[in-house]
């Protein structure tokens, strides 16, 4: 981790600034030293000292104010010279600092270079990947309560199914007999309704529960009970259908009932049979029917005719 810190990078540079230039420093202020006071007359303190000498032998009031400045130039310039001298003595000279921060600033020119960023822009970068970083954690801790929470759904459903599945087991046995008896009224008497409950795996959630349902007809005698679509003609489907729908009016909320070719086959009493139970259905739905039979269309409230020319 790079962990840059605010101003790190500006510090880094200065620091290696004065550390990599040490030895070029201090030889300049050394020689500057020199040139100002050494042992020798051609420093500039020495050529100033003769310069004096000589104005000392001027007997002229008029370069009194002259021979004042040149002496505190001279003290000014010695000052100078011992500053100099400091400056040599105190110079930052530590080769194992400058390695540390080169290494350091190597570091952070290659995180740079690996993001394609300047150096100087890194500590925005490292906010906004920190900012990233905390979302996503707190997504983790979000999926967490999730995953929580759909383990418990998952059992209140798979209990809820449970239930359901107990009651539809319960009930179906009713319901066949039911629905079988009404179809010997409609002249279908060698047939019967068997309701098949196919348990569906614990991972296929389904809003109307655990089991596959499908209604099985038999409508011959000796026949395996298969799908209505694989066994039933159009004129006992509607039949059949409308057997179901009477069972289960209480318990149903279809607004509106098409019946079409419930009447094809039969006639006489249980034609008045079909047509009293689309009577009776009308009751807690809106039926419409298709009839050629008298018996079935005189059980409406209202008629629409309709004929081929």
């Amino acid at each position: 981790e790079l962990a840059l810190g605010p101003g790190e990078l500006e510090n880094l540079e200065a620091e290696h600034n004065l550390l990599s230039r040490a030895e070029h420093h201090i030889n300049n202020a050394s020689l500057a030293t020199e040139l100002i006071n050494s042992d020798t007359e051609k420093t500039i303190i020495g050529q100033l000292n003769q310069v004096n000498n000589l104005m000392d032998q001027i007997e002229d009031a008029t370069v009194e104010n002259l021979r004042e400045l040149l002496k505190d130039s001279i003290i000014q310039i010695e000052e100078v010279s011992k500053d100099l001298r400091r400056y040599v003595e105190r110079y930052p000279v530590n080769p194992a600092r400058l390695a540390e921060i080169e290494l350091r600033l190597s570091q952070i020119h290659d995180i740079a270079r690996k993001h394609k960023i300047q150096p100087r822009d890194l500590a925005a970068l490292s906010e906004t990947l920190a900012a990233q970083l905390k979302a996503l954690q707190d997504n983790h801790e979000d999926i967490i309560t999730l995953e929580q929470e759909l383990k418990s759904l998952r059992l209140q459903y798979q209990e809820s199914a449970r239930l359901l599945s107990e009651l539809r087991t319960s009930k179906a046995p009713e319901l066949e007999a039911k629905v079988t008896k009404l179809l010997h009224k409609m002249g279908m008497n060698n047939s019967y309704l068997t309701v098949s409950l196919t348990p569906l795996q614990d991972s296929d959630f389904r809003s109307m529960g655990g089991e596959e349902i499908e209604f099985l007809v038999s409508t011959n005698p000796g026949q395996t009970p298969l799908p209505l679509n694989k066994i039933a003609s159009g004129g006992e489907l509607s039949r059949i259908s409308l057997a179901i729908q009477v069972v289960t009016a209480d318990t149903t909320a279809v607004p509106t009932l098409v019946f079409d070719e419930v009447d094809v086959g039969i006639g006489g009493g249980i034609a008045s049979i079909v047509g009293s139970l689309l009577r009776d259905l009308s009751k807690s739905a809106q039926i419409l029917c298709v009839t050629h039979l008298p018996q079935v269309a005189a059980q409406g409230e209202h008629h629409f005719k309709v004929s081929k020319s």
